[in-house]
């Protein structure tokens, strides 16, 4: 199946037509990426060929694709309504609780009772207003690439223990890190495990990172 995605017709970045050559003439995207950079589920609608991740247009028969950022007007207002919603439902709860603590509980005042309620509520709307979406994002560019081998440990259920639990037994894995230095002059390190958000930014690209999703993609 990815054998058709590679005999690329269009850079999937930014839509060139792809003459000849490993790397797009116009923006340098590599026209032949790594398996490891597909995901089976996101296919053209067009031609059902497998998207490389952050595809613009589809390699194959060059259909643009809409990106709807994290910051766009409307998933904002949904966000913050959902938030605000959230926090009503639980200051309502806990009154509530409050109120039936209060008159199952004779040792419990009601006003005890509210004082913890407001007390909670208070914490509630805090994380709120910290939660809240302000439809900001920082860009900035790839400056270092690095790997560190690292292990792990968890429970092999098919290895019972004495006690009936899983043994522990250490796993290896590769962690991988792409430094970014946003032009607020900070830097932040991305760490996955899986390679392919990191394949295709190379040194000097231009990434933006949402602050609210905690998500980046490549400009």
């Amino acid at each position: 199946m990815h054998q058709e995605v590679m005999m690329a017709k269009f850079c999937y970045h930014c839509g060139e037509t792809v003459h000849e050559g490993m790397y797009c003439k116009r923006c340098g995207t590599t026209t032949a990426p790594p398996n490891d950079v597909y995901f089976t589920e996101e296919d053209c609608g067009d031609c059902d060929t497998p998207l490389p991740r952050w595809a613009n247009f589809c390699p194959k028969c060059g259909r643009k694709f809409g990106f709807t950022a994290p910051t766009d007007p409307k998933k904002v207002a949904k966000r913050n309504k959902g938030l605000v919603a959230g926090a009503v439902f639980f200051s309502t709860v806990a009154t509530v609780i409050a109120l039936v603590l209060s008159l199952a509980e004779e040792a419990i005042p009601v006003q005890y009772a509210l004082l913890g309620a407001a007390v909670f509520i208070m914490i509630i709307w805090v994380i709120t207003i910290i939660r809240w979406e302000r439809g900001k994002y920082k860009d900035g560019t790839v400056i270092r690439h690095y790997s560190e081998d690292r292990i792990r440990t968890t429970r092999d259920i098919n290895v019972p223990t004495y006690s009936g639990r899983g043994k522990r037994v250490e796993i290896p894995y590769t962690l991988y890190s792409t430094e970014v230095r946003f032009d607020d002059g900070t830097t932040e390190t991305f760490n996955l495990e899986c390679t392919a958000n990191h394949i295709q930014l190379n040194i000097g690209d231009r990434v933006r990172y949402y602050l609210s999703t905690r998500t980046y993609r490549k400009l």
